[in-house]
């Protein structure tokens, strides 16, 4: 009995039911499939590779970033699916692929690197569609164009590089059907690269992008996306956590007047008056947002 569950398992026709059960706001009908035979390391490479091969890179220039979903490529796990897990993504900004599998070398196992090489590969596919491509500015094919060269192998110089690795990372998870994919602590992960004039605008269109495919991305409450920021806080030595970008993020999800993403304000008796003021200002749009964590309670 058990060698037929896994015969029907491996089957089209059952894994396009799945999927149908998993995914129910998305049509898959007219779906594209990728599924893995089976549930070794080497089938796990293959799908993949198959995904970084067939997703359709079209529709993916928005509010100033690189960033596309192929809603008709359902890509089915096998196993349980880990949801509500961000990435490093402070990693993501202060490393290329090539120094992550060098610095992380003991940590990485060797189908893991084979899979940071399918990223890179998958980043060279995407700078030659950005190269062919003739309605993007000359000004801003030459930044995506060294941006994704750049992921291979040195870290990102400035703001707009940070949020486009982000948001790079964020589809992949988006695409291979992982839920819940929280930005972790924002204000603290991109705290050393300046404010200047041009933040605000680069904050707002990364969150106009992040909202976008809300319906692909929910899974059962319509445009709750799951899509968490943590803010403020404490460190590890007690020290409050309060910067530009801190302020700065309340104030534009405030007026985007997004129910996703969603902020977390981690609040202690060391929070200012000013940023409280702003959080409570916010709150009071309805948004449902900032919601307050307790550092002086919950770390203990």
């Amino acid at each position: 009995m058990n060698n037929i569950k896994k015969i029907v398992k491996r089957t089209r026709i059952y894994q396009k039911k799945r999927c149908e059960v998993l995914n129910p706001n998305r049509d898959i009908k007219h779906s594209h499939i990728i599924y893995s035979c089976g549930n070794t390391k080497q089938d796990k490479l293959k799908q993949y590779k198959k995904l970084f091969t067939q997703w359709k890179i079209t529709d993916y220039y928005h509010y100033g970033f690189i960033y596309f979903i192929d809603e008709k490529l359902a890509f089915i796990n096998n196993n349980v699916t880990i949801d509500n897990s961000p990435l490093d993504y402070g990693m993501i900004i202060d490393y290329g692929l090539k120094q992550i599998n060098t610095r992380y070398n003991n940590n990485v196992s060797s189908y893991n690197e084979k899979f940071l090489k399918e990223v890179s590969l998958f980043t060279q596919r995407i700078i030659r569609t950005i190269n062919d491509d003739n309605k993007i500015i000359h000004k801003d094919k030459s930044f995506f164009i060294s941006t994704f060269e750049n992921i291979n192998s040195r870290p990102a110089y400035s703001l707009r590089e940070a949020l486009q690795r982000i948001l790079f990372w964020n589809q992949i998870l988006v695409q291979t059907g992982h839920y819940l994919n929280g930005l972790g602590r924002l204000d603290v992960i991109l705290e050393k690269l300046p404010v200047n004039e041009e933040t605000p605008r680069l904050l707002e269109n990364f969150f106009r992008v992040l909202h976008t495919h809300y319906k692909f991305r929910s899974r059962n409450l319509l445009g709750d996306i799951g899509q968490i920021i943590v803010l403020g806080g404490c460190d590890s030595r007690g020290a409050r956590v309060e910067n530009e970008y801190t302020h700065l993020i309340i104030t534009i999800l405030q007026k985007l007047h997004f129910s996703d993403p969603k902020i977390i304000l981690r609040a202690s008796d060391k929070i200012s008056d000013d940023l409280l003021h702003k959080a409570i200002k916010c709150i009071e749009t309805g948004i449902g947002s900032p919601l307050i964590s307790n550092d002086s309670v919950v770390i203990k």
